[in-house]
């Protein structure tokens, strides 16, 4: 029986990947956030899945939210910040 690292995913080339994807995410995630949101970014559950990558970007002070979002309704259904 051949043992396989279990509990921790194949990271080849993913922490760069997760850099470049960061800022999407990251902003994707500041237009709904609400008080006592958090935000953590890795690509598993262990420590090895990415918890201890040092992202400069998340360093960066954000500053006030520049108001609440509102949504309207498309005639698709979809809904549309602006």
């Amino acid at each position: 029986m051949k043992l396989y690292n279990v509990g921790f995913t194949k990271t080849d080339g993913i922490e760069q990947r997760s850099k470049d994807q960061l800022e999407y995410y990251h902003a994707c995630f500041l237009i709904g956030a609400q008080p006592y949101s958090y935000f953590l970014w890795n690509w598993g559950c262990n420590l090895k899945d990415g918890n201890l990558v040092n992202y400069p970007a998340k360093q960066k002070p954000l500053g006030s939210p520049k108001g609440v979002l509102k949504c309207e309704k498309q005639m698709d259904g979809y809904l549309q910040g602006i």
